[in-house]
């Protein structure tokens, strides 16, 4: 699948996060899905018994069949925010079973052990793959400064992700400002050819996620009505679709 059909630079899909711990939770958030959202991102690491492999079978045989749009499958390790502590072997085979159960992207962590393997199979199996980074640290997040966040962009997609997904915590208004800046540079200096999302974390970093197309962004993670936040700084799904559609989404 060409990373087009589901994103597209500057024109940011609405994405909206299933959070749900158990399957009663997440048939609930399925059935409040707005009819402004473009994809879901299944946050698979949330899942109360996330590391039985017969219990992550049956949930996911019983749900990604109810979900009628595109969907990123995201298994988010506990040193990047998430729940996940599988090890690599194990966390590789339960990708390759999301993909086979109709995942339309795949999320990879830049770390991952098998990264590069992860990468490839996504493209053999015709996957959109999203090469990704958290730092919810302020120290952290604070040293990727205009010139890291733009090489690291750049160095994702030479790995051979198809879209480069970079979460940041926003420590200050001049951080911000970096951010935007490397993202209209990265936007310009591709012609818009390689798709990314830079995604700011905490109360400064929602600027971020509202207007972020305008910086080059291809898509946008929002709440779903009733449900948690699945990161820092994100809006609801309501106010973010007012905002994309105020920034004229078909237009950008």
């Amino acid at each position: 699948m060409e990373p087009g059909s589901l994103f597209s630079p500057g024109r940011p899909a609405l994405i909206v996060p299933l959070t749900g711990t158990n399957q009663v939770e997440l048939r609930g958030q399925i059935s409040r899905i707005p009819q402004a959202a473009d994809l879901v991102e299944w946050r698979l690491d949330l899942l109360r018994e996330y590391h039985n492999p017969a219990y992550l079978r049956e949930i996911v045989e019983a749900v990604a069949p109810v979900i009628k749009l595109p969907w990123l499958a995201t298994c988010r390790s506990k040193h990047q925010g998430g729940g996940s502590q599988m090890v690599p072997t194990h966390q590789f085979e339960t990708m390759k079973m999301l993909v086979k159960a109709g995942a339309s992207a795949l999320d990879i962590e830049d770390d991952f052990s098998l990264a590069t393997e992860a990468l490839a199979y996504a493209h053999d199996l015709g996957v959109v793959s999203v090469l990704s980074r958290h730092y919810f640290a302020a120290a952290e997040a604070e040293k990727m400064d205009r010139e890291s966040i733009y090489n690291w962009l750049a160095a994702a997609h030479e790995r051979g992700a198809q879209v480069a997904k970079l979460a940041l915590t926003i420590t200050s208004t001049q951080h911000l400002l970096a951010v935007f800046t490397a993202m209209e540079n990265y936007y310009r200096d591709t012609a818009g050819k390689r798709p990314f999302l830079v995604a700011g974390m905490g109360p400064l970093g929602t600027a971020s996620r509202l207007v972020g197309g305008v910086f080059g962004n291809c898509a946008t993670f929002a709440v779903l009505p009733g449900a948690e936040p699945s990161a820092p700084g994100q809006v609801t799904a309501a106010l973010q679709a007012e905002v994309l559609s105020a920034l004229g989404k078909e237009e950008s």
